[in-house]
């Protein structure tokens, strides 16, 4: 059956279009490193059956250190961007108030939604004001 490369490039095609089905990032790299012993047996037509399990295990190894590492980058690189970063990513930018604010407290527009905001300075509906923090779900607000 592992005569022919085609064997190892079938499963290895097979186990990563069940990864589309089982998602969990495991299979893809056991899928990749099917092929990799596919490309092997291409080169070496007559390697026993033994010495190909030998390169499929290297090879799986290889692949799922290759995966994980690769995760990890992706990972580092998306906690640095602003998506899902919550108000946290609204500091520095200006909003319209939308209410004058009674008490330091009032509501301004920021992008396509509303917050409550507060602000210790004096703020009429329609001022431009600045985010420069927030405390729970309430953006701190300054005149802009």
């Amino acid at each position: 059956m592992f005569a022919s490369p085609w064997s190892w490039f079938i499963i290895g095609c097979l186990l990563m279009a069940l990864e589309a089905l089982i998602p969990g990032v495991f299979i893809l790299w056991i899928g990749v490193a099917a092929i990799v012993v596919g490309l092997f047996v291409s080169a070496w037509p007559e390697a026993p059956l033994g010495i190909q399990f030998v390169i499929l295990a290297v090879a799986i190894g290889l692949s799922l250190w290759a995966g994980l590492t690769l995760h990890r980058k992706r990972k580092l690189s998306s906690e640095q961007s602003s998506l899902n970063s919550g108000l946290q990513s609204y500091i520095g930018s200006h909003a319209t108030a939308i209410t004058t604010f009674n008490h330091g407290q009032g509501r301004v527009r920021l992008d396509d939604s509303f917050y409550s905001a507060l602000c210790s300075a004096a703020v009429t509906e329609g001022d431009a004001v600045r985010v420069v923090g927030f405390e729970g779900s309430t953006l701190i607000v300054e005149p802009a």
